[in-house]
This record gives C-alpha cells, structure tokens and sequence, in this order.
C-alpha cells in the first residue's frame, strides 16, 4: 500500500473516530439535560451515521490499485450505494423497533455529519488532500 493511500485511510478512519467522540458526548448531554428517551434517540441516530460512513470507507479503501481511474470511480459508486442502503434500513429499524424521538434522532445523524464538514478543521491540514 503506497503511502499516500495509508495516509488517506488513516485520515478517514480519523473522521470516524471523532465522530464516535461526538457521538458519545452529545448523547450523554442530551440524556442529562434532555431526558433518557431523548438522549438514546440521539445515540442512535449517531450511530446510524457512523455504521453507514464506516462502510462507505471500508468499501472506498477495499480497492488493491486504486489509481485505476474506472476501478475507483466503480468503488466509489458501490461505497455511496451501500452507504444510503444501510442508511435507509437503519433508520427505518430504528423508528420501527426502537421507537425513536424523530428530532433527536435526525439531529444526531446530522451532527455526526457535520463532522465530515469540519473535517479539514479536525485534520488540521494547509493544502487539501486530492486523489
């Protein structure tokens, strides 16, 4: 594995991990502040985000020359189609079985989201990594 990819994986996996601190720390303030219902449906919707953009990398980064052009563009499309699958099945889990509050638990994917916003924030990096 070039070292540039190992760099790129590590940064990816780097997202993921703070957005399972993120994950952790609103849940247990919402749980405190809000209530317990409130605070797992949060969780869950975090968790939601997390499973679906850990696939997404795993998938991105289950290429063995990835500076084919057509295979990583092949690899691309498959990692953004599972990521919306699991997206979509979870989610509907989530309100079918475990009854969330809707607000909280849309606010949780959407922070774990912001995470990928932020990110050149989070990596601290000067110059934009390109592929």
């Amino acid at each position: 594995m070039a070292d540039r990819e190992r760099q790129l994986r590590k940064e990816a996996y780097k997202i993921i991990l703070w957005q399972g601190v993120l994950t952790l720390f609103a849940s247990l303030l919402t749980t405190f502040f809000v209530g317990t219902h409130e605070g797992f449906s949060l969780f869950l919707g975090c968790v939601v985000a997390l499973i679906s953009n850990f696939s997404f990398a795993k998938t991105l980064f289950s290429l063995r020359r990835p500076e084919i052009p057509k295979k990583f563009m092949g690899a691309l499309f498959r990692a953004e189609v599972y990521k919306i699958l699991i997206t979509v099945l979870l989610t509907l889990s989530a309100i079918q079985w475990a009854k969330v509050a809707f607000l909280p638990f849309v606010l949780g994917y959407t922070l774990c989201s912001f995470v990928f916003w932020f990110s050149p924030l989070i990596l601290q990096k000067k110059k934009a990594v390109s592929l």
